[in-house]
C-alpha cells in the first residue's frame, strides 16, 4: 500500500492479474478504479524492490490470476489490518487506513521531493492534502529553517 500509495479500498480490490513482478526486482500495480478516477482510466504504479520481495512471499504459486492480493473484501478490513499489524510490532499511535498514503507523502518530501511530484504519486487532484500531511517536513524545508542553517 505505500509503496504505489493506494486507498484502502484500492488495496482491497488488487488482484494478481494486476501485479507486474519486473526483471530488477520492482514491479507494477495496476489501480483499475479508484476515488479520485471518475472517469476509471485506471493508473499504474511503482513498488519498490523491499515491497515486492514482501508481495512475491505472499503470493501463492497456485493462486488464481483473480484473486485478491491481501485477501481482504473490504476497505475496513484493510484499515483493521493496519491497525492489528501495527500494534503486532509494537508501534504506538493511531494507525489508520490513510497510513501508508500519509508515511510515504512525509517521507517524499523529507527527501527532497515537491509538492507537485508528490500529488501525482498519490493521485490527489490538488496538492492541498499532501501539504497537510507533510505540514511538518514542509516547515522544515521552508524559508525560516533555510535561513536558520546558516548560523
Amino acid at each position: 500500500m505505500r509503496d504505489a500509495m493506494l486507498r484502502r479500498s484500492e488495496a482491497a480490490a488488487l488482484r494478481w492479474v494486476d501485479v507486474e513482478f519486473r526483471h530488477d526486482g520492482s514491479a507494477r500495480v495496476t489501480v483499475r478504479r479508484s476515488k479520485g478516477d471518475q472517469e476509471a482510466t485506471g493508473a499504474t504504479l511503482y513498488i519498490g524492490r523491499s515491497a515486492a520481495v514482501d508481495l512475491q512471499a505472499i503470493h501463492r504459486p497456485n493462486a488464481s490470476p483473480t484473486a485478491r492480493v491481501f485477501g481482504l473484501r473490504s476497505g475496513r478490513a484493510v484499515s483493521n489490518r493496519i491497525a492489528l499489524a501495527a500494534k503486532a510490532a509494537g508501534l504506538v499511535g493511531r494507525f489508520s487506513r490513510h497510513s501508508p498514503r500519509v508515511g510515504m507523502a512525509r517521507d517524499l518530501v523529507a527527501s527532497g521531493e515537491g509538492l507537485a511530484a508528490v500529488q501525482v504519486a498519490g493521485r490527489w487532484t490538488s496538492a492541498h492534502m499532501p501539504a497537510h500531511y507533510a505540514r511538518g517536513e514542509l516547515a522544515s524545508k521552508g524559508a525560516v529553517a533555510r535561513f536558520h542553517r546558516e548560523d
